[in-house]
């Protein structure tokens, strides 16, 4: 599968211009007691199908902070789960519904997922920061459930070798089979650093990812990043912190918003970044993605949202609710057509290993074509024989008349293309192998594939 962030796939790209795809809220909750402007919305699915929502809660009397819970079975309408605090063992609960003993002043939850690789007991797994003040530092714990309401510390894991605070979140890189952190490298750097694991308990030092660069504006920083997994690919939704003090000479935490644009990484070492404009949240001051979901059709973006400026993390009036955000599974960044014109989209040579090659379009009307490149280009497809799709979907199939099927493409090397018109492309999906420059000259001369993996 082929995320179309950039052109590093493609031999063609004609009258097509990236734009960010809209995402809608479609879900809020709100703890009518207390707010949730500290790093909220962590979504768990229990053992059982109910959906377990995990949030940082704070008083609106004296600023006091809990970790909270609520469930949902259908993991949009969420209530408070009344009873958590009992069942789970918390001594002097402020609420019914919270879930741990309170962390210590300024301590925060950094992430939370769920590991089916673990062992029963370890199934779910909870990063927190403790901030201790007379050492003038963070200590970087791990706690874990077997069913995301019993939790306990793992005494001997430290994840970050420094300490740091959030906003952070983890993911499984399936190329090389281990974890990915993403925090900052220090307390209080606002720059995004990736640690990476395969056991849970021997973590590689922090190692820089992202900074500001000069297309940013004015002292911006990055506040954070969540990252998760789309494919072999790695995305990641992140927090661009824009002060609202640009004079003092001091850190800049008075003031201000944060607003969440689109990163991405072949590798999950290299990050790159996509276009400078929001792609989720934008109507929030501040917004902090914390879980994406994702099922067969859709990816769902869970995090706290707030109306209030930076810096303002115990207001005395309710301003704060985590938010939930829906976009068709896969659509992030698109390639749009130019206003009264056809475009045009042909991928580099790959060789195709079989099934059904599908897109994922938006049209007034689409075909598409494919070439074997083997040894002269041929053209085996053509859009002429192609029956022309006009619609939304995100798998489509095109079908050539006098054709059944595409078993005659297999291990072959072959380029297929896209015409489309007053439409955007999303994707492009197959049982296929890309190939770069060098790569389809072996493939001609030998039949050899390339033996990398991860990008």
């Amino acid at each position: 599968m082929n995320l179309l962030l950039d052109d590093t796939a493609l031999f063609r790209r004609e009258n097509l211009v990236r734009h960010a795809t809209k995402i809608r809220e479609v879900a809020r909750y709100v703890d009518d007691r207390m707010n949730t402007v500290l790093p909220s919305g962590f979504v768990l699915r229990q053992p059982d199908g109910l959906f377990r929502l995990i949030y940082m809660g704070t008083e609106l009397q004296n600023g006091r902070s809990h970790v909270l819970t609520a469930v949902s079975t259908d993991g949009l309408a969420f209530t408070r789960d009344r009873g958590a605090a009992g069942r789970a063992g918390v001594r002097d609960p402020a609420a019914s519904h919270q879930l741990l003993d309170d962390l210590p002043p300024n301590s925060e939850i950094v992430a939370v997922t769920e590991d089916p690789r673990a062992l029963p007991s370890a199934r779910y797994k909870m990063l927190v920061s403790i901030f201790l003040p007379d050492e003038q530092r963070v200590h970087c714990r791990l706690l874990v459930s077997p069913d995301t309401l019993h939790w306990h510390r793992v005494p001997t894991v430290q994840w970050h070798s420094r300490g740091a605070e959030p906003v952070g979140s983890c993911c499984y890189d399936s190329a090389r089979q281990e974890w990915l952190i993403a925090t900052r490298p220090d307390w209080g750097d606002r720059r995004i650093a990736g640690i990476r694991t395969r056991d849970w308990e021997n973590f590689t030092p922090p190692r820089l990812w992202l900074t500001p660069d000069s297309l940013d504006g004015p002292l911006h920083e990055f506040y954070g990043m969540n990252i998760f997994s789309a494919g072999d690919l790695k995305l990641g939704l992140l927090l661009v912190y824009k002060p609202g003090n640009l004079t003092a000479l001091a850190h800049k935490f008075h003031g201000g918003s944060i607003t969440c644009e689109l990163a991405y990484s072949y590798d999950g070492d290299a990050w790159q970044r996509t276009l400078r404009t929001p792609c989720v949240g934008e109507e929030n001051t501040m917004f902090f993605p914390e879980t994406v979901r994702q099922d067969e059709r859709h990816w769902f973006i869970y995090g706290s949202a707030a109306s209030v400026e930076h810096g303002n993390f115990a207001p005395r009036e309710l301003c704060s609710a985590i938010k939930i955000y829906r976009t068709e599974r896969n659509r992030l960044l698109a390639l749009k057509t130019v206003p009264g014109s056809t475009g045009v989209l042909a991928f580099r040579e790959c060789v195709w290993h079989g099934g059904t090659l599908s897109w994922n379009l938006r049209a007034a009307r689409a075909t598409a074509a494919v070439y074997d490149m083997t040894s002269d280009p041929v053209l085996i497809r053509s859009h002429e024989d192609c029956i022309p799709f006009s619609g939304d979907a995100s798998d489509w199939t095109p079908v050539w008349r006098g054709h059944e099927n595409c078993a005659d493409w297999i291990g072959r090397l072959i380029v297929f293309e896209l015409r489309l018109e007053d439409g955007e492309v999303w994707s492009v999906d197959g049982n296929y192998t890309l190939l770069r420059t060098t790569e389809s000259f072996r493939f001609r001369r030998f039949g050899v594939l390339p033996s990398r993996t991860g990008f």
